[in-house]
């Protein structure tokens, strides 16, 4: 009878430790996930420095590429109807706004120099946000839909004369953002091709889950298909 007792003390007590270890596990938050390099979740503040320029004037607004829901270009558009929200410092209206008639707002960068080598050496960036992605696969989680940025890099050398790609830079992927709080992994490829002259780095983010340090699984998102291109001039 002693035993059984004793047993059975030992089993409560077993119990306990488990879901003590376990509460305490979900408390720990997201200090230990991992793969949190260049990657954030989306916070208004990161929206703002993205989209402000736009409001700005001058040479940042040609840089800028703005898509409708099918992908017809409504920059002007954009921009005069939230004009006002933005000066008022509305930006939560804004980025509604944003979510409600967008798909897209794409911002390219691109430079050169010359090489020692003498040929020319062109680099491009290219950030991309994109809202209201749709889930297609993952575990069974809350999100259906997400807005993500993240940013692709990449440089070509070519020869200025024959406008021959000589070779490219690995490609990058940076600055990784979710409005669900996820760590980014981006699976990303790119290819040139010296007869056409033409880079294209393309990236395809998925997002890696956790809830606090708890690995949820990875979910994977449609039509978030990042492509930047950099040409010879």
């Amino acid at each position: 009878m002693k035993a059984v007792k004793r047993c059975g003390a030992i089993s409560l007590i077993a119990m306990l430790l488990c879901v003590q270890l376990s509460s305490s596990t979900w408390a720990a938050g997201t200090e230990n996930v991992p793969n949190e390099t260049n990657t954030s979740s989306e916070s208004l503040e990161g929206f703002i420095d993205f989209v402000s320029p736009l409001y700005e004037g001058g040479e940042e607004f040609s840089a800028y590429e703005i898509k409708g829901i099918n992908g017809e270009n409504l920059k002007e558009q954009m921009v005069a109807d939230t004009q006002d929200l933005a000066d008022n410092g509305e930006w939560e209206e804004v980025r509604e706004y944003c979510r409600r008639n967008l798909s897209a707002i794409e911002y390219t960068q691109t430079g050169k120099l010359l090489t020692r080598a003498r040929d020319i050496a062109k680099w491009g960036t290219k950030t991309i946000q994109r809202f209201n992605v749709p889930r297609v696969s993952g575990y069974n989680y809350s999100v259906n839909t997400t807005d993500v940025r993240f940013k692709i890099s990449g440089t070509i050398y070519y020869d200025p004369n024959t406008k021959v790609i000589s070779s490219v830079s690995s490609t990058t992927v940076t600055d990784q953002s979710s409005t669900n709080g996820t760590v980014g992994v981006v699976d990303t490829y790119s290819y040139h091709s010296n007869y056409t002259g033409t880079f294209k780095a393309i990236a395809h983010p998925k997002w890696d889950v956790y809830v606090g340090s708890i690995y949820q699984g990875t979910m994977v998102f449609d039509n978030v298909e990042g492509v930047l291109e950099v040409s010879p001039d």
